[in-house]
């Protein structure tokens, strides 16, 4: 249930699904916390731009958790967030767009901006999500941003975000599946179990990423 304890973390970290009321918060968060990820720096260049243009963006990652998954935070002060999708996926519809708002980042942004900026995106993201995707056709969770507030980071945030995700994984008997840009994350999936099952750069841009692996605990 939203606002229900999800999963118990190391150092007092209490993980809990966060309520929609809370989504512009944690889109907000993510977008500092992915300010400076090689594959949003590629997609939009410009340091003013991409700080406009994150919050934005990602309230589709928070807005799929609350409606096809479980977007997460820290109880309290919201140190860190996760969304994840659940084996049985979902698309929005119009209407879920205008629920929250999506279509407005367009207009804050302007479409030449935003259009620009969002093919960028698709350039790198789209061939990878594909590939990594293939290699797991069966059901799975999909973690698809996990996210610490800069000044919380090193700090065990990370990490209770994951396993939070991983005991929900294993109480389906799924694995997780996720995707990164971000050389300097790789050791933390690893240590909760992560295995790289794809990886690799396109070729214009030269952003590297890599795709994740995790099996369910027996």
């Amino acid at each position: 249930m939203r606002g229900k304890e999800a999963g118990i973390t190391d150092r007092n970290v209490r993980v809990v699904e966060l309520g929609e009321d809370r989504g512009d918060e944690a889109a907000a968060l993510m977008a500092r916390a992915l300010y400076d990820d090689p594959l949003m720096v590629y997609a939009c260049p410009d340091p003013a731009e991409r700080a406009r243009w994150l919050p934005w963006l990602f309230r589709w990652s928070v807005w799929k958790g609350y409606l096809f998954g479980r977007t997460l935070g820290t109880e309290g002060r919201l140190d860190g967030v996760a969304a994840t999708i659940g084996p049985d996926g979902g698309e929005f519809t119009e209407e879920h767009l205008a629920r929250f708002g999506y279509g407005r980042g367009r207009e804050a942004m302007g479409a030449g901006v935003w259009d620009r900026v969002t093919g960028a995106l698709r350039i790198v993201f789209g061939p990878a999500d594909e590939a990594l995707h293939s290699a797991v056709p069966g059901p799975h969770w999909y973690l698809d941003v996990i996210a610490v507030d800069p000044d919380r980071q090193g700090l065990g945030v990370g990490g209770s975000l994951i396993r939070a995700v991983n005991a929900r994984a294993d109480t389906d008997g799924l694995p997780v599946v996720l995707f990164t840009c971000q050389p300097r994350n790789l050791p933390l999936y690893q240590r909760h179990g992560y295995e790289i099952i794809r990886e690799g750069m396109e070729p214009a841009s030269g952003v590297r990423w890599w795709g994740f692996r995790r099996e369910p605990a027996l």
